[in-house]
Formats: structure tokens, sequence, C-alpha cells
């Protein structure tokens, strides 16, 4: 109850910033009004799960009926600089369902080339993240167990957004944090020179 009254109080305080965007007036002119006093602590949480799979739905219509697939350019934008024809599917979600713009992991799976694109994309991302955690378990290293949390952040994140395609700081992170692990773990220390 205490994370719930946080997270809606945090919500409420972080809409009110900037209450002349689109997704800001929309909410406080036509959604919030109609909605019972006593229900209002929960239309953050609502709004965080379907306005997700509301962009989701709206990317799934809109390929290939109006928009050809785009062949693997909408998971191309985190490496922008190596694939000069990367296009964000967020300009598109943003024309589709304005001002519900967030673009899961399967809106730019799906955009990419429909079904068969976005289960092979997400069997990857578990394959990677499954992998990772494995080893995690058989080595019990420290490296290991702090790159397996990150990956499994990452994969959940994929409900808001692709953090595999999108944003590949999962890149460099990673590495970083098996490297870090590997110098602080305390089986190491414990063996001793």
């Amino acid at each position: 109850i205490v994370a719930v009254a946080v997270l809606t109080l945090g919500f409420y305080l972080r809409t009110r910033v900037s209450p002349s965007e689109a997704f800001e007036a929309e909410f406080f002119g036509e959604v919030l009004p109609g909605t019972p006093y006593l229900l209002r602590p929960f239309v953050p949480l609502y709004l965080a799960i379907t306005t997700n799979f509301h962009a989701l739905s709206g990317l799934i219509e809109a390929f290939p009926a109006t928009n050809a697939y785009g062949g693997g350019a909408y998971n191309a934008i985190g490496l922008d600089i190596v694939f000069p024809g990367a296009k964000d599917i967020s300009t598109v979600s943003a024309e589709i369902t304005p001002p519900w713009i967030t673009s899961t992991i399967a809106g730019s799976l799906w955009a990419d080339g429909g079904f068969p694109v976005l289960i092979g994309g997400v069997a990857l991302t578990g394959i990677i993240s499954v992998g990772v955690f494995t080893l995690a378990l058989r080595t019990r290293s420290l490296g290991w167990c702090l790159v397996a949390g990150y990956l499994l952040y990452v994969t959940l994140f994929g409900l808001y957004t692709n953090l595999w395609t999108q944003h590949v700081d999962w890149l460099m992170v990673s590495p970083l944090l098996l490297v870090v692990g590997w110098m602080c773990d305390p089986r190491k220390a414990e063996a001793g020179p």
C-alpha cells in the first residue's frame, strides 16, 4: 500500500510539472475529471499497463497495412551511426496513437518484420538473459550475477521500451559489470594471494 501511494504521488507530481504537454493536457483535461475520486490512485497503474499495449496495438494495425515493414531499420536505431537507414519507432507511434507513443520491445520487432521477427527477437532476448542467469547460477561469480541482474532488468523493461536495440547501453554496461564483479568478488578476496 505504501509503495502504491508513493508511486501514485510521484506520478501526479511528475505530470504536474508540464501540464501543457499533450499527455498531461489530455490526462488532466479529459481522463481525470471523469474518474471517480476513490479510483484516482489507481489511474497511474492502469496507465502504466494499458498505454504500452494501446501503442503496440496501433503498430500492429499499421504494419504492414499502411506502413511497410522496416526490415531491421527500427531495431537499428541504437546503432544508427553504423546503420544510416535506422528509423525511430517512437516517431511512428507518435503519429499512429498520439499521445501514447511508448513502443514496447514487441513494437519495434513487429515493425521490422511482423510475427516471425517478433517471436525470434523476443526469444533471442530471453535466451541471452537466461543464458547469463544460468552462468551466474553455475559459477556463483559476482560478475555474472551483476550482469544477470542487469539483463533481467533490460528484459523486463521491454514492456516499456526496447532497451536491447533502441538503447544499446547493455553492450557496454554488461562487460563493465562483469569486470567490476570479477575484481570485487568476495571469494577472490577470501582465497588470498
